[in-house]
This record gives structure tokens, sequence and C-alpha cells, in this order.
């Protein structure tokens, strides 16, 4: 939600019109100043992300109601039911380094990152954090990819050098 109100006010000082609706620059210098070239240039590294765990759940959705539990105690056994999420990421490195959400992969037993070009791979979680809400992913057999470097926004010098974790 941050992200989407941050993005409509750059988008309506850098974009004069762009808060009254209108979508198309209409001069040289309004095309200067949009996001256009900056999407071309960044969509290759931006994947879809696919995630499935498996959740305990319960036969009938009746015993997660407060007033049926106490009625009917632990009655019922668990059943292991599939879930599936999600999401997207960024290639950060050109040997398969994804930066994501840990909501879309926390907890997945298996993940699968799609690429633009529609190459697929498969994924291992390598760093998470649930209270950021981050995570990153290690491709397998990844190489020779597009790749968006993070940059130190003090100095603007990369700060992933190739190293990885």
């Amino acid at each position: 939600m941050r992200f989407a109100i941050l993005f409509a006010a750059a988008m309506s000082i850098l974009l004069p019109g762009a808060a009254s609706g209108q979508s198309v620059p209409e001069s040289r210098s309004e095309i200067a100043l949009s996001f256009a070239s900056v999407v071309r240039e960044a969509a290759p590294a931006v994947v879809s992300i696919y995630a499935r765990r498996v959740v305990e759940s319960r036969a009938n959705p009746f015993f997660d109601d407060p007033l049926f539990g106490q009625l009917f105690g632990d009655f019922g056994r668990s059943v292991p039911r599939v879930q599936n999420a999600l999401g997207s990421g960024v290639i950060v490195s050109s040997d398969g380094i994804v930066v994501s959400n840990y909501h879309v992969v926390g907890g997945a037993s298996d993940i699968r990152v799609v690429l633009g070009d529609r190459r697929e791979f498969a994924a291992d979680l390598i760093l998470s954090d649930a209270e950021s809400d981050l995570a990153v992913l290690r491709l397998r057999g990844a190489e020779d990819l597009p790749a968006l470097p993070l940059a130190n926004s003090d100095g603007n010098l990369p700060i992933f050098n190739g190293v990885h974790p």
C-alpha cells in the first residue's frame, strides 16, 4: 500500500497531468521524465514465483468455529492440504539470486520461478525474514540471467558484488 501511494505521488510530480488521469506523455520533456525506459530495462529481470506448501487443515470447516470446537472438542482429524502461492521477484545476480517476499515463499516445499522469456527454474530459499517480509532465493542451474544490481543509496555503489550468502 505504501509503495502504491509513493508511486502515485512520484508520478504526479514527474509527469504533469498524471494526477488528472492523463497516462500518455504529451511533450518531449514529459517523455524524458516517464518511466517507460526504466520499465523497458527492468522488465527482463522481473520474475513470477509459484510456491507450494502443505498445510494441515480440518476435514470439516466447522472445526475452526470456536463454539463448535468447544462442543465437540478435538473430534475429527487433520487433513494435509496443498496451498499454492503466487508472487513476483527481481533477479539481482546473473547467476540466479532473486529477491522476493517472505509471505510468498515462507514454508514452501516447492518453489518455481518463471522468467519473462518463459524459462522456468526450481529455486531454494537461502535467506528469509518474516518480520520484514523479505526472502532471497537461488535458482538452480541458472546462468547469464538479466539482473538488476542492488546499490547503496548513500553513494550509489554496488553492495552485491557477486558475493552470495
